[in-house]
């Protein structure tokens, strides 16, 4: 199912040579030099294939300039090696822990082996991305802040030690550890991809796209073009980045990339034509990625949303059902619950908040700051706390990022606090990005509603429902009784 011919570096054998290759000689680097010849050579394969497919996973996480992040994680781009899944790298990152229990026994309790450690936090990195739980970051953090420690030159270590706190929206800290590896690997693609990721993540959309077009400079591939297609949409540029990332479709079709690597641009295609209400192709780019694999998580989880969208309540709540039995990502939950309330199923939908909202509260209790602007939404539903909700989503602007997501999600808990003003001035910055995503300007246009701005306020709620099909169903109802209320306003008002 995957190619270990993949976006992630593995397709140049010099460059996963490199980046797997021993430390420069050291008294401890020799030591494990020594032991690394009684591994065995199915180990030092899964060394060179893990550290390669995690280390050099060179896109950032997610597209969160749309509206409360419904893009698919693109850091799924990391590829395993041919006909490995998932469940299979756990078994390797077991087994890999077992050696390294062995090698610290040996050691007395000081391993110096930092391959292995490597490797280890790779697969714990590879890990993380499917099960997005903070324990597995903390844990491929644990074992590459260990290398760090014992080798500070290794930029490898560095890199990956970034990723893990990246996973966790710890991006000061990540830029540490960044700005070292870029001091200790300068030049090294995997250092430059990385920075232009955090930029990316936190909102820095022009420092992420110059450090882009360099990429895009050296190499016309999958995740050159992605990257590129992620920033034209986060700053409004919707029919550039649909091209873009066309092409970056095509280019992974044509070249020799992971299948998981196309699945992902497929389903980030499909979920940009969703966001826009283009429901026939949505379904196309997801069924594309279901061809592909058809166990895809997000392209199921985009093929329930279209049926939702066009009031297919029915089969919608089959397959989320299914999603959330399977995976414990509060999105679907959260994606469920709206399904389940339109059906009038008001108790499982509310089951399916609390779900969701205790899920993110446990990852925001483990420290994964990436749980803060889900959080602050979660609050402002049926059963949550106002309060509480603007706290999380200032606390999400003022320590991790400031893109239109940040502060769209900060002005509408601003908004279900009766804040009004203040909601104002945050869901300005969020458009001055030049996100046009009509979810974002529906809810402005409700915001302005709310200050009496009805010019401002009608002319987003038009915009938002130019097609009704991009908002959720009650978001749509919302929107239109708003417009209708101030079209009978107006409609009344005295002529001059």
């Amino acid at each position: 199912m995957y190619s270990k011919d993949s976006v992630s570096g593995l397709s140049c054998p010099v460059y996963a040579e490199q980046l797997a290759s021993p430390m420069r000689k050291t008294s401890a680097g020799a030591r494990h030099r020594e032991d690394e010849k009684t591994r065995g050579s199915v180990l030092k394969r899964w060394l060179c294939l893990a550290v390669g497919a995690s280390l050099l996973v060179s896109v950032p996480r997610a597209a969160r300039a749309r509206w409360f992040s419904t893009m698919p994680p693109v850091s799924r781009l990391a590829a395993l090696p041919e006909g490995v899944s998932v469940s299979d790298s756990i078994e390797r990152l077991r087994n890999l822990r077992i050696a390294l229990v062995v090698k610290e026994d040996r050691l007395g309790g000081s391993a110096f082996d930092a391959d292995l450690r490597r490797s280890i936090g790779a697969l714990y990195l590879l890990k993380a991305r499917e099960t997005e739980a903070a324990a597995d970051y903390q844990k491929a953090d644990t074992q590459f802040r260990a290398v760090v420690g014992l080798f500070p030159h290794d930029w490898r270590a560095r890199v990956g030690l970034a990723r893990a706190l990246a996973g966790r929206d710890r991006f000061d800290e990540a830029f540490v550890q960044a700005r070292e590896a870029a001091v200790y690997g300068a030049g090294m693609e995997a250092v430059v991809e990385l920075i232009g990721d955090l930029h990316f993540e936190r909102g820095d959309m022009m420092e992420a796209e110059s450090v882009y077009r360099g990429l895009l400079a050296k190499a016309d591939n999958l995740r050159s073009l992605a990257r590129m297609a992620l920033v034209q949409e986060a700053v409004g540029h919707h029919q550039q980045s649909e091209r873009t990332l066309a092409n970056a479709c095509e280019a992974g079709r044509r070249g020799k990339t992971a299948s998981s690597s196309l699945v992902w641009c497929l389903v980030t295609q499909g979920e940009s034509f969703l966001s826009h209400g283009r429901l026939d192709e949505a379904l196309q780019w997801f069924a594309r990625a279901l061809g592909i694999d058809p166990s895809a998580a997000d392209a199921l989880w985009g093929k329930a949303r279209v049926a939702f969208r066009r009031g297919k309540a029915d089969a919608a709540q089959r397959d989320l059902s299914a999603l959330a039995k399977r995976f414990s990502r509060p999105r679907y939950l959260w994606t469920l619950a709206a399904v389940l309330g339109e059906e009038g199923r008001d108790e499982a939908a509310a089951e399916a908040r609390t779900k969701a909202r205790e899920s993110l509260a446990s990852r925001l209790a483990a420290g994964n700051l990436a749980a803060l602007g889900p959080y602050a939404v979660s609050l402002l539903q049926p059963g949550g706390d106002s309060r509480l909700a603007v706290q999380s989503a200032r606390r999400q602007v003022d320590e991790v990022r400031h893109d239109a997501g940040a502060y769209a999600t900060l002005a509408w808990a601003l908004y279900g606090a009766q804040r009004f003003e203040e909601a104002v001035a945050a869901i300005e910055r969020a458009l001055a990005t030049g996100s046009d995503d009509p979810s974002l300007v529906a809810r402005a246009g409700m915001i302005y509603v709310a200050v009496g701005a009805s010019s401002q306020a009608s002319s987003y709620l038009t915009r938002a429902l130019a097609v009704p099909t991009a908002l959720r169903p009650a978001l749509a109802r919302r929107a239109k009784a708003e417009l209708a209320r101030i079209a009978a306003t107006m409609s009344h008002r005295p002529s001059p």
